[in-house]
């Protein structure tokens, strides 16, 4: 699904917006808000680690990612909360 507005619209993320990503990733890192990892990892490793159907960047009429969101899996137990992403 692709959602669009004038100047920009959400798109799946793929390994063509790969550099775009890993560049914000490790920004978010040096700024403290990305997560507790100190370098991003390369793209096979954060390819893997996301679900597939679960990831989208924005982007400007240029094709520039300007964000992106991912979801990541993780096991759950029964007396975790629901609504966690799965498998």
């Amino acid at each position: 699904m692709t959602l669009h507005t004038e100047a920009i619209h959400s798109t799946a993320l793929t390994a063509a917006h790969a550099d775009e990503v890993l560049a914000i990733h490790q920004l978010g890192i040096d700024e403290g808000n990305a997560t507790f990892e100190t370098t991003a990892p390369r793209w096979e490793a954060f390819d893997t680690a996301r679900l597939a159907n679960h990831r989208h960047v924005a982007v400007d009429h240029r094709g520039r990612v300007l964000g992106w969101t991912a979801a990541t899996a993780y096991g759950v137990t029964s007396s975790s909360s629901s609504g966690a992403a799965r498998r």
